[in-house]
């Protein structure tokens, strides 16, 4: 049995499915023409294009030969775990340390990064997605706990007692 190209068929049919959704959800707004855009042209426009590059990428993968799909447990969970703890982190904690944490949580599903090589990245990281989200979009986002935040969640998971 021949093994296909999995990884670029998959890839291709999820940029299928994605450009599908657009293309077909973004009907629901007014098209409009070409001079006079209605807010659905980009999201129909693009959904086809996107699709039409799934069909691009995964017909070929599926008559080349490629390597069968190992997957790598440990880095999955680290990934997986660190964006659940982002969304559980974020109000209690702040952007700055969540991020950080999250950061530094998934850089372990790279084995070959040493100490100083993490620390640089997540803070890199961090730098970016405050500088994106709370300065750039002018999001709603605690950077830093404040105190409340961070008694209330240390009490919440045990570590503090309440007064009274």
């Amino acid at each position: 049995m021949k093994v296909r190209d999995y990884h670029d068929v998959i890839g291709g049919v999820f940029l299928i499915a994605v450009g599908l959704f657009f293309a077909l959800y973004g009907r629901n707004y007014e098209f409009g023409t070409t001079s006079e855009m209605g807010p659905g042209y980009f999201p129909v426009l693009l959904g086809w294009v996107l699709a039409f590059l799934g069909v691009v990428v995964a017909l070929p993968a599926w008559f080349k030969e490629g390597k069968p799909i190992k997957v790598k447990w440990k880095n999955a969970f680290f990934v997986v775990i660190s964006l659940l703890l982002y969304g559980f982190l974020l109000d209690k904690l702040g952007l700055v340390i969540s991020t950080f944490v999250t950061a530094l949580l998934s850089s372990y599903a790279a084995k070959d990064m040493k100490r100083l090589e993490r620390i640089v990245v997540c803070v890199a990281i961090t730098a970016i997605t405050v500088a994106v989200f709370k300065y750039g979009l002018n999001m709603f986002i605690p950077v830093w706990p404040d105190m409340y935040n961070i008694t209330a969640f240390l009490q919440q998971v045990g570590l503090m007692q309440p007064n009274g």
